[in-house]
Formats: structure tokens, sequence, C-alpha cells
């Protein structure tokens, strides 16, 4: 029996574990009105909501004597990567960081193809994020700093392809300087050494509905491609046309979970995920001195 303490939403989390193949007793908390004994009687803690570092999140960390994993971009900016890494060292908990998006059933299809060399080796990722300017985009209206969902499609173009890029050039539609245009556009093109590239971009500037995502690779022996397009139902009501995308609803959650909970039953190492972000965040931090120079960056990862 595995114990997880979650601050997520209860009725989610609910469909959540009934999906699981190991008996699994999830407890909900809320960060901001911490209690000790919330943490006593778990195996493990899993932080899916957006927090900041605040006095309350400061009287939890130092009962978290657990193994602690947090969904990247549940913070309101990768500032706070810094805090945690900072507070798994002082407080001596075991911390693992991961990106929802690789737990969608789309994504995994796609990685499985990859990982097994099916399309041979990636040449082209062509992403899109676009949202509209009401959602939640996190703590990053600065200049030149990067938003955290196109940071999140940067780690999930690295984990798809298994290569750092060598050279980065970030680029931003000159209207979102001079507040013409509500919103940013920003596309980041990455470099590979063998050649290859991906171009990614994102915009916020989208007045209402819902978001869109695209994803498409090309490889020397194949392509892929997940396109919320083809996820779009038509429906009929009341004399009205309607257009409802239909969800991977609860199941990311819950393969994140599972995933966790493996983990936690053979008692598996998670921790480089934290190396691996800290890569990320140089390669954030390249694309944002692009950003600023409107220059290309060349790139070292360890």
């Amino acid at each position: 029996m595995i114990r997880l303490a979650v601050n997520g939403d209860y009725a989610l989390w609910q469909q959540v574990k009934c999906r699981l193949r190991e008996p699994v007793v999830v407890t909900l908390f809320d960060v901001s009105k911490p209690n000790p004994r919330e943490f006593e009687y778990c195996d493990a803690v899993l932080f899916v909501q957006p927090i900041g570092f605040d006095v309350s999140l400061e009287e939890v960390l130092p009962l978290l004597n657990k193994h602690v994993l947090v969904i990247a971009g549940s913070w309101h900016s990768f500032d706070n990567f810094t805090y945690w890494t900072d507070a798994a060292n002082r407080y001596g908990f075991p911390l693992s960081v991961v990106n929802l998006d690789h737990f969608l059933p789309s994504r995994q299809t796609i990685h499985e193809q990859l990982r097994t060399r099916k399309l041979g080796e990636p040449g082209l990722v062509r992403m899109h994020r676009w949202k509209n300017r009401d959602e939640e985009t996190g703590n990053w209206n600065q200049r030149y700093q990067l938003p955290v969902p196109l940071v999140l499609d940067l780690e999930l173009a690295h984990w798809l392809t298994g290569m750092s890029p060598n050279l980065v050039f970030a680029t931003e539609a000159s209207g979102a300087e001079t507040d013409a245009l509500p919103g940013r556009t920003i596309q980041v093109h990455l470099g590979y050494e063998n050649g290859g590239m991906a171009l990614i971009g994102y915009s916020d500037a989208f007045p209402c509905g819902a978001g869109y995502q695209s994803l498409s690779i090309i490889g020397c022996s194949g392509a892929v491609y997940a396109d919320d397009h083809q996820n779009m139902q038509l429906l009929y009501q009341w004399n009205c046309l309607n257009a409802l995308r239909t969800e991977e609803g609860v199941r990311p959650r819950a393969n994140l979970a599972q995933v966790f909970v493996d983990a936690l039953c053979n008692d598996l190492d998670l921790s480089p995920s934290v190396t691996d972000w800290q890569n990320i965040l140089k390669l954030k931090n390249a694309a944002e001195k692009s950003l600023a120079s409107r220059q290309a960056v060349s790139l070292e990862v360890s």
C-alpha cells in the first residue's frame, strides 16, 4: 500500500487512484494550511497545483522527509526551481521534477516510436502552443523572459528527441514589444549537431476560446504528429454549431502517479530529473539571451 499526499483537486484524484495498478491511498492537503500529520503518515508527496514560495510553504518544507515529486510549471516562475533544489539539500528529502506533458497518451506514443527508432533519427520537430489571453500562464511578463509553457515545450523537445541543441535562436513578434498586440508571440529555433532542427512557437494573444497545441516530428524513416484539430467534435444544439475538444482527461495524471508509485515500490532513483532540468534552464537562459540580443546563441550542457 502506497500513501501519497497530493496538493490537488479531490474529485480529480479520486478518479486517478482508481486507475492505478497498486493500491494507493491519496491524502489531499492545502499548502496554505500545513498539517504535520498529513505528512507523517504518507510515503511520498506530490505537488501538482500552482504554488509560490511564501511563508506557508516554508512551514511545509521541513516536514517533507519523504520523496517529493514536483510537476514542472506548478510554481509561478522557473526561478523557484532553485528554491526547491536548495530546500531538498537543506532538509534532506529526495526531489524529482517532471513535465506533465510526458504523460499525455499522445506524447507517450510518439516517445515510444522515437525510442524504438521506428522513425529513425529525428530531423525536424515542430510545435505550436496557442493560448487565449485569459488563461493562467504564470509570472513571466518581464521583458525577454520566456513563459513557463514555452519552457515546458523546450523540455518536451529534448525528452522526445534525446538530443541537446548546440545553437539557439529566439524571436518575438515586434508588436508585442510596443504593446500593439495583447499578449506575446514567440518562436524558438533549436539547431542540433546532426543537422536537425526544432521550431517551437508560442502565443497567448488569442482573444477567447480553447487553446491549441500541435506537435509533428519528421525522422529519416518516418513521421508522426499529434494535433488538437483531430480531437474536435462537432455539437449541434439549439440550431447552433459548436466545436468541442475531446480532452485526454485524467489519464496524464494517472500515468504520472503510476510511474511515481512504481519508482517508490522498486526503490528507483528519480534524482537525475533535477540535473536534466538544470540543463533545460540553461537552454531557457540561452533563449532569453537570444531574444534580447536578436542573435543566435551557442549552448553547452552537461
